[in-house]
């Protein structure tokens, strides 16, 4: 009995180290590199006391099968001569199809074969700019694919007769239509301050609906926030992935979340190592099969709910976000303090929706009309809340504690 549990427990291991070697040779990982001799959109509009530069450098990703998320970034002026260590540079690096103005580097994604552009933004003096021919910079990143952070540094020169004037180049088109549009009269996105760990849901909807929602309404709550305020996000730099992390990844997806050694270490953590891996072996016996799910069933909903970076708007897009605790029970917590009916959510703007959890006044189906097209929205919206103006029959709705 005991030499047959030691050849199973064997043979599978043979068999996992040889699909980890196969995964690797036809897998591979991310390419990624800064290339600063494609540097573009060199601007600069002057102004009474300073100069604004800005310039466009393209992160590429040379694989032609693994994608590389992109979690920080940081650009330093260099001084070329002694006497310039005295002067003030503001030196700011965000994303060029997204600036901020307050220099926040949001992470982000460089698909296989891809190039995605930074933004420099530079503050100096005119003085400053008449003593010299070019610009010295230091950039320094950190991405990962399918194997733990790398981080890279990169000196280099722009010439200053590369800029030209260009003043539009720096004001950002602001959008006139700042919530997401559902086509649904009834359903309403609400807009909210930025949700921290260990803040009250209960107090969250009071705040925001009381006044307009009546009892019987609905309120939706997306998954990754309803998480974040139960404190289940963790910077990456704050895992160390494990043996079995940096393998088990490679089964799955680039796209997926689980094909980050960050979040499937996460995931390790939080379903087991013996239920991950049986949920691997499963998959792929079912894939074999032409089964699609299998991985899931086994590993659970709360593998399913894992959020890499980028999934959550900043400054949580660099962090794993897991999937939130018991969802039943808080949404049935709302519904008694409120008198709200509740639900928690995982929707995208493919089409799925997955409640999580809801109290009893919630029919699935409604539901998943009234939110399958995403009104919450996956990038940076701010609308983690949805109010869904509809009063279900009193069939439908079981009474409240207390109510007759």
């Amino acid at each position: 009995m005991i030499l047959d549990l030691v050849l199973v427990i064997f043979s599978l291991s043979v068999f996992l180290f040889f699909m980890d070697w196969l995964t690797f040779v036809l897998r591979g990982d991310c390419d990624l590199y800064v290339d600063a001799a494609r540097i573009q959109n060199c601007f600069k509009m002057p102004q009474e006391d300073s100069l604004f530069l800005s310039f466009d450098i393209p992160f590429v990703n040379r694989s032609r099968k693994e994608q590389a998320l992109v979690i920080f970034g940081d650009l330093q002026s260099v001084p070329e001569r002694k006497e310039d260590q005295d002067r003030e540079r503001c030196v700011k690096l965000t994303l060029a199809e997204n600036p901020r103005k307050d220099g926040y580097f949001e992470a982000f994604i460089v698909k296989p074969k891809k190039s995605v552009f930074a933004r420099a933004l530079i503050q100096v003096s005119p003085e400053d700019v008449r003593a010299l021919n070019h610009l010295n910079f230091l950039l320094s990143y950190g991405y990962y694919g399918r194997t733990p952070l790398k981080t890279e540094r990169l000196l280099f020169s722009v010439p200053l007769a590369q800029f030209k004037e260009n003043e539009n180049a720096f004001k950002k088109p602001v959008s006139s239509e700042p919530l997401k549009k559902t086509g649904k009269p009834n359903v309403v996105p609400i807009r909210t301050h930025l949700i921290f760990p260990g803040e009250d849901w209960v107090k969250i909807v009071r705040q925001y609906l009381d006044g307009k929602a009546e009892p019987g309404d609905w309120v939706v709550i997306s998954e990754s926030v309803a998480a974040i305020a139960q404190n289940r996000v963790y910077p990456v730099t704050s895992i160390f992935p494990g043996f079995w992390a940096k393998r088990l990844n490679r089964f799955f997806q680039f796209n997926s979340s689980l094909a980050s050694c960050y979040s499937m270490q996460k995931a390790i953590e939080e379903v087991g190592l013996p239920r991950m891996m049986a949920g691997v072996l499963i998959g792929l016996a079912g894939r074999l099969v032409g089964r699609t799910g299998d991985f899931y069933r086994i590993a659970g909903r709360q593998a399913a709910t894992i959020d890499d970076c980028t999934g959550t708007l900043p400054p949580f897009d660099k962090s794993v976000v897991m999937g939130p605790l018991n969802p039943g029970q808080l949404a049935l917590r709302i519904r008694e303090e409120t008198g709200l009916e509740a639900a928690v959510v995982d929707a995208n703007d493919l089409g799925k929706v997955d409640i999580l959890g809801k109290s009893s006044g919630i029919e699935d189906q409604q539901l998943v009309e009234a939110v399958v097209d995403n009104p919450q929205g996956n990038s940076d919206e701010q609308t983690p809340l949805v109010w869904i103006k509809k009063r279900p029959s009193a069939e439908q709705r079981a009474p409240l504690e207390g109510e007759k």
